[in-house]
């Protein structure tokens, strides 16, 4: 009988440990193994190379990294650090992060620039007065554009870690720019760096790095500029006998991780690794500058003369090298520059009493527009030259939305310094501003043509235009419709409120007139690929196009056309790029010549490179001029000190300007400058001449 009991026996204790292997574990307890034995699921393992040493600041920030990071992530995730260019060079690990094939990467950002040339921001000299200043940007809203803008190369911009200030040596003290003249400086290839150098009167030679220490030597150079840790790891201090300490530049260090590795990380690792990097990012900077001191006290203790500039001394390099800013804006970006100088006047304001505010686009569709306006309003505050002293420039970007150009707007009128703004690219950014012009009692000039509604009575009492109406705008058109016998036409606009506004009007223009509108397109804002055959129809049937389009859409369209093979005349309202490969038109304001010569010669001298939208800078620089010169006639400071400055621009004595004499621009009833006769027509040719000359 015994044998019998035993064998159900076995089957069942044989049945129980089955069910326990099989049975579905609760999440709890799956988890709570997963993290004690052999049940665990491997960790993922992350690559992070970059090109600085094991004793680096960068690299025990880096340890930091990724230890906290295993930790925190209850050992789901570990990093696997490449220091001192174990991978590659800064270029081949750039390129293994883009493929994926290396996960995390800090990159020198001028490494950065041929890519995303606005990385050369921090590289600007003497543009941040204290290294908490460029910090502060770099952890702010300038910095998250920048990296941002990583996302082009396949990369995610997380934080800016860096190496440190930039600092000058040489065989003899650099205290004043005039010690630099006619010497020969080594430089990392960058076109930033070769203008410095040429603005200090110096000779800049692109050498490698590694190659410095000899060339200083050997006397191919006189002097260079790099961090404290790059002059003494590569021993720079002991064929140098004189170290300024300048912090005019900053070399730093994107950090970033891939998109196609950042991809496959679950949403909660994403958000730990993004969040542990940047709380890295002031112990690095901390643990440098910490370094810093021990190199600096070798340095000394090797027998070279360390300088320290004083306020005054930097001020003077400021002042010399403050061009490089105008120039490099195009590459940087306008909008980087505006906030950064924005910044700086909240905590510098030094003797600035009246301010001249500018509400543009500055990163959006219309960038180059805003750029334009910014530019023609920064010419017009230092053509007054001693009458100036006192006055500042402060741009915000609106990005083309209107609520934020409505914030802007707000933030305009609560500083008590501001006389009035230039601004208004877009209906709707207008439209969203006008109600608040009036109690903030904040004078606004738009140098853009604007919608009809904006100019029917009663006029806006704080809206003022160096420009025209759609209205006065269809009626020019019309009539040069007319002229040219033309009696098909079609309008091509952008879908939005002005488009809707003056293809209507000019619509009405050239019935009044006997003319035909065969047909009318609106095209969507950002477009780069509108319809060929809409485009195509629409030119088979008329004689003549009409655009009214920014330069992205205008592009746009311009291609397709030349690909269609359509052979029609072109008429743009404003000043959209044409390579010539098609005949068009272009409208203008008519200009003094004799002002606009010397406008122009100012431009170049300024930014180094010519004036893209003549007319739109002409009615920008007119804008500002007037607002100015009405504050000058005003006295403000006082609390009614804008009203005041509103009735000066409703009463100003005659004043010639880029575009015409104003005799005057305004009066209580006609806030508009422009009508009608103060626009022209100018051939293709003709504008692309005006590169070199201004038309008379």
């Amino acid at each position: 009988m015994r044998p019998l009991l035993f064998v159900p026996a076995a089957l069942l204790l044989l049945a129980s440990l089955v069910l326990l292997i099989l049975w579905p574990t609760p999440q709890s307890e799956r988890v709570g193994a997963a993290s004690s034995g052999t049940l665990a699921e491997a960790p993922r393992v992350l690559k992070m190379g970059y090109n600085m040493p094991e004793p680096s600041a960068m690299h025990l920030a880096a340890l930091r990294f990724a230890e906290q990071l295993e930790q925190q992530s209850g050992g789901r995730i570990k990093v696997e650090l490449h220091p001192n260019q174990e991978l590659g060079n800064d270029h081949q690990m750039l390129e293994m992060a883009r493929q994926g094939t290396l996960d995390l990467v800090l990159i020198p950002t001028a490494k950065l620039s041929t890519a995303i040339p606005e990385m050369q921001y921090p590289d600007l000299p003497f543009y941040f007065p204290q290294k908490e200043d460029l910090y502060a940007m770099l952890d702010g809203e300038p910095g998250r554009r920048l990296l941002e803008r990583m996302r082009r190369i396949g990369l995610v911009g997380i934080t800016f870690w860096g190496n440190g200030f930039k600092q000058f040596t040489a065989n003899h003290p650099l205290l004043a720019p005039a010690d630099f003249k006619g010497y020969k400086f080594r430089i990392m290839k960058s076109r930033l760096l070769q203008e410095q150098f040429h603005l200090l009167e110096a000779e800049a030679i692109p050498i490698d790095f590694y190659q410095v220490r000899a060339a200083l030597k050997d006397g191919a150079v006189d002097g260079q500029e790099n961090p404290l840790v790059a002059i003494h790891q590569m021993g720079i201090h002991q064929v140098q006998s004189d170290l300024t300490l300048s912090h005019h530049g900053y070399l730093a260090y994107a950090f970033a991780v891939g998109e196609k590795s950042l991809a496959t990380l679950p949403s909660d690792l994403q958000s730990l690794l993004l969040k542990l990097a940047r709380g890295q990012t002031r112990w690095q900077r901390e643990e440098n500058e910490r370094q810093e001191g021990e190199y600096l006290r070798q340095i000394k203790a090797a027998g070279v003369h360390v300088h320290e500039l004083s306020d005054q001394q930097r001020e003077l390099f400021r002042h010399r090298l403050r061009p490089l800013a105008d120039r490099f804006e195009s590459i940087i970006g306008p909008d980087l520059l505006a906030m950064t100088d924005e910044y700086m006047l909240e905590r510098y304001p030094g003797s600035v009493q009246h301010v001249l505010g500018v509400d543009v686009d500055l990163s959006g569709g219309s960038a180059d527009v805003g750029r334009e306006v910014r530019r023609g309003a920064a010419l017009a505050l230092a053509d007054l030259g001693a009458q100036g002293e006192g006055f500042a420039l402060l741009a915000r970007d609106n990005l083309g939305q209107p609520s934020r150009a409505l914030s802007n707007i707000e933030r305009f009128g609560q500083d008590a310094r501001v006389i009035g703004v230039v601004g208004g690219t877009h209906s709707s950014t207008l439209s969203a501003q006008l109600p608040r012009l009036q109690p903030l009692q904040l004078p606004f000039i738009t140098p853009f043509a604007a919608e009809s509604v904006f100019y029917r009575a009663p006029i806006s009492p704080w809206l003022f235009s160096v420009a025209t109406s759609n209205q006065a705008l269809a009626t020019f058109i019309a009539d040069q419709v007319v002229q040219q016998g033309i009696q098909r036409v079609a309008v091509v606009v952008e879908d939005n409120r002005w488009g809707e506004d003056f293809s209507t009007l000019l619509g009405e223009a050239f019935a009044e007139r006997q003319r035909t509108q065969v047909g009318r397109m609106l095209i969507n804002t950002g477009t780069n690929d509108p319809s060929a055959e809409r485009l195509r129809a629409l030119a088979t049937q008329a004689e003549l196009l009409v655009l009214g389009l920014r330069t992205r859409e205008g592009r746009a369209v311009l291609k397709t056309l030349a690909s269609a093979g359509v052979a029609v005349k072109l008429l743009s309202v404003w000043g959209m790029p044409n390579d010539g490969a098609l005949p068009m038109q272009y409208v203008e304001s008519r200009r003094n010549a004799a002002q606009m010569k010397r406008l122009t010669a100012d431009y170049r001298r300024r930014y180094g490179e010519e004036p893209r939208l003549l007319s739109l800078l002409a009615q920008a620089y007119d804008s500002a001029s007037l607002l100015a010169q009405a504050s000058l006639l005003a006295a403000p400071g006082a609390p009614q000190g804008r009203l005041q400055i509103r009735d000066r621009l409703e009463n100003m004595p005659p004043w010639t300007g880029a575009v015409r004499q104003y005799a005057p621009a305004f009066t209580p009833t006609r806030h508009a400058a422009f009508d009608q006769r103060d626009y022209r027509l100018i051939s293709n040719q003709a504008r692309m001449d005006t590169r070199s000359r201004v038309d008379e």
